[in-house]
């Protein structure tokens, strides 16, 4: 339990968690695109044929051009409208790297790919942002934003591995 709090405590752990979550999401948004823009049936094998490939290219580039933009370094706790639309500015970006990273690799992918998942992407970062600027009252009359909820309550009911 201990080494969980240090981990969010630490600079460099919240820098992981928030690259993980966006690891792991752009996994989720590029799957659910592939799946919807096929009716959830078989993706026909033309599209099937370098998918972890293609995901480990768009990892690395959302990795670089979110920390390019300072998504993992700014103070959540103090965001402004800066954030917000660096985190928007990010998403586009992604799209559009990725779309070029994706034919220079030949890489093949619906045309409707990157427009379709970039919603989710902008919707993604979007909730994040909302969920640092909302306060909840809990506990009392003491107000607290989700994330100190969530530590409190991972305090209160430890986890027994």
């Amino acid at each position: 339990m201990k080494k969980i709090e240090n981990l969010v405590e630490n600079k460099i752990g919240k820098m992981l968690i928030f690259a993980m979550l966006d690891l792991i999401f752009l996994a989720f948004a590029s799957f659910f695109v592939l799946e919807l823009r096929f009716d959830f049936g078989a993706i026909p094998s033309q599209f099937a044929q370098n998918p972890i490939t293609a995901y480990f290219v768009d990892a690395v580039i959302m990795l670089v051009l979110f920390m390019l933009l300072k998504l993992y370094t700014s103070v959540w706790k103090y965001a402004s409208v800066t954030e917000l639309l660096n985190v928007i500015y990010g998403c586009f970006l992604l799209e559009i790297v990725s779309y070029l990273a994706h034919v220079a690799l030949d890489f093949t992918v619906p045309r409707s790919f990157f427009l379709m998942r970039l919603p989710l992407m902008m919707i993604y970062g979007c909730i994040y942002y909302m969920e640092q600027q909302v306060e909840i009252t809990c506990f009392g009359d003491k107000k607290m934003h989700l994330g100190q909820v969530l530590k409190l309550e991972i305090q209160m009911h430890p986890l027994e591995i």
